[in-house]
């Protein structure tokens, strides 16, 4: 049995207006046009005994995209004091959310402003409700997969 301190949390990243679609095509021919299923990112924060921490967050997004990153983890690296090579970034890969590439367009532009500041209070969040956890790492027999 090992001692961690886990936080987790959950912030809502929905866009607030009509923005391009990601995926299949060019995106700004697909535009939104209401909400039937809200976005979120979602995030933890594990520190182990060492006192090392890690950051692992998801996005209902079709990917987080090398922008994204490149200005997110600093960010949340300078408010949790995390090292920024100890947080990961990944996507749902949903197809009906807002396609970040499409950098230009002055709906992304505007709801990327507002995502970073989101996501960067997400991983603060996250640390802020660590608590302490005991983890069981060990092995397991799995019967009747198909590989």
């Amino acid at each position: 049995m090992r001692k961690y301190r886990i936080g987790y949390e959950r912030i809502d990243i929905t866009p607030w207006e009509s923005v391009p679609l990601a995926g299949a095509g060019d995106s700004s021919r697909r535009m939104s046009k209401c909400i039937r299923s809200r976005l979120y990112a979602s995030c933890f924060a594990i520190t182990d005994e060492a006192d090392t921490t890690v950051i692992l967050m998801t996005l209902d997004l079709q990917r987080a995209d090398y922008t994204t990153c490149g200005i997110v983890i600093p960010m949340i690296s300078k408010m949790t004091g995390v090292p920024e090579e100890n947080i990961l970034i990944s996507g749902t890969h949903t197809h009906a959310g807002p396609d970040l590439f499409n950098k230009d367009h002055p709906a992304i532009k505007r709801y990327a402003e507002v995502l970073y500041q989101r996501l960067t209070l997400c991983a603060a969040l996250a640390m802020t409700d660590r608590k302490e956890a005991d983890v069981y790492i060990g092995q397991v027999e799995a019967e009747r997969f198909n590989f």
